[in-house]
């Protein structure tokens, strides 16, 4: 989903969180889980790495 901002992933940023479909179809973010430190870790590595994608690419879009 595009991200919200939420666990500190860049507001705009196309990434996998976990989230609720309401009986609508309607998709939010599931806000407020405890993340440990190794997973806050991985988050950012994988920030990074898809923000250096975006940058990779940026001239063919």
């Amino acid at each position: 989903v595009i991200s919200d901002g939420s666990y500190g992933v860049e507001k705009g940023l196309f990434f996998s969180f976990p989230v609720q479909v309401s009986s609508s179809g309607e998709v939010s973010i599931v806000q407020e889980l405890e993340i440990d430190d190794f997973s806050k870790s991985c988050i950012k590595a994988s920030v990074q790495e898809l923000k250096d994608e975006r940058k990779a690419i940026k001239h063919l879009l």
